[in-house]
């Protein structure tokens, strides 16, 4: 028997102003989301209130909130959730609940040396990372990135989700380091918010909009459309549109924010980026095959539904939860943000020596080496005594 949670859900019309078959709609679809045969026991529905409380599993808890994070309840009426307390179980059923996943034991497999590893797997695991697509929906090339089958579900392998993780996060820091930047895209729903926020406040280029085909391989295209946009927008400053009459105002207001919605998160983006990050393959196919046609690297999240050969380095985890996009994408934007400052730091010591090389010609590693053994050969010279003493009055 598993442990269970007392979790309190929120609703958006108070209760005794539902008729019946509202209640029992909202009851039947939790009950369909945390994959449960039959009714959802309700432990407390008070009238006026917009809460009630159920009893549920650890893994019925986490469907729950991963189908909640998705919107699949909302059209009942469902908008969030909270676990209230867990229910005291006897000692024989905690014995069994350990090895129920996710537990303490199976989360004590995953713990690595550093602390700050510690609180990344402590973060992925309560953001349900972990939990996959539906068995019947599963690409059999994710084989050896799922750890098992729980309820039908497959459970991702967290080893390989951390694995994906920081050779991403090593890889995305050297490549803003060397001068080169990177494009987040990420059209879903789930992934639009999280997107625009952390990767604006990291100052990179992000596609939140329908992918336009051509976007990296007829980029030239795509820049001329921003150079229209920023025409636009020298007008709009300028005046306003009013020295236009009114139908060219509309068609230009309507062109304008035609560029605005589908090209603002690349405005800044004036060369190809150094890599792609990718949320959800199977959405952005096209990005990817562009991507590849150009040789750009690409980095995934990708569920167990989609296709780990699209990715040049596969972040295995659940792409619909916003929870897990926004961690994934928050620990991207820091590996972002410490390249951006080694390029600073890169650029600092560079001007620097060029300052302490003054206005000389430049000379070659080859040609300093050969220089410095000179200057070692004349110091030996000189120091060599008698013997050189009459080399040098022999040569004279």
């Amino acid at each position: 028997m598993d442990g269970l949670f007392e979790v309190e859900i929120i609703v958006n019309k108070p209760f005794g102003t539902m008729t019946s078959q509202e209640e029992q709609k909202i009851v039947q679809a939790i009950a369909t989301m945390v994959e449960r045969h039959g009714r959802v026991a309700i432990r407390d529905r008070r009238p006026g209130s917009t809460r009630l409380l159920v009893h549920l599993t650890p893994q019925e808890t986490e469907r729950l909130r991963w189908a909640i994070d998705a919107g699949e309840l909302e059209k009942y009426g469902v908008t969030g959730m909270r676990v209230v307390r867990q229910l005291q179980l006897a000692e024989s059923e905690q014995r069994e609940s350990k090895q129920v996943y996710p537990s303490a034991a199976f989360r004590r497999t995953f713990r690595t040396e550093s602390t700050s590893s510690n609180g990344l797997v402590q973060d992925l695991i309560e953001a349900g990372i972990h939990f996959g697509q539906r068995a019947s929906n599963w690409n059999p090339k994710m084989a050896p990135y799922i750890y098992g089958k729980r309820n039908n579900i497959h459970i991702i392998d967290i080893k390989e989700t951390i694995k994906g993780l920081l050779l991403a996060k090593k890889y995305i820091s050297k490549c803003v380091a060397d001068g080169k930047d990177v494009c987040f895209v990420g059209t879903k729903r789930q992934a639009k918010a999280v997107i625009e926020q952390r990767v604006a406040d990291a100052k990179m280029h992000f596609v939140t909009e329908r992918w336009l085909g051509g976007t990296l391989t007829n980029f030239r295209t795509i820049r001329s459309r921003l150079r229209r946009l920023e025409e636009l927008d020298g007008i709009a400053n300028a005046d306003n549109f009013a020295s236009y009459s009114k139908k060219m105002e509309s068609q230009l207001r309507r062109e304008r924010a035609k560029i605005t919605r589908n090209l603002s998160g690349i405005r800044a983006m004036d060369k190809l980026p150094g890599a792609i990050i990718v949320i959800d393959t199977n959405h952005e196919v096209t990005a990817l095959r562009e991507a590849r046609k150009l040789g750009i690297p690409t980095i995934c999240l990708i569920d167990t539904d989609g296709d780990p050969d699209m990715a040049d380095i596969p972040i295995p985890g659940n792409d619909d939860s916003m929870r897990s996009i926004d961690v994934v994408v928050r620990e991207l934007c820091m590996a972002v943000n410490e390249g951006l400052q080694q390029r600073e730091v890169l650029r600092e010591q560079a001007s620097g020596g060029v300052a302490q090389g003054g206005s000389g010609p430049r000379r070659s590693r080859r040609t300093q080496f050969r220089a410095i053994e000179s200057s070692e050969e004349m110091n030996s010279g000189e120091n060599s005594g008698q013997g050189t003493g009459a080399e040098l009055a022999r040569v004279s």
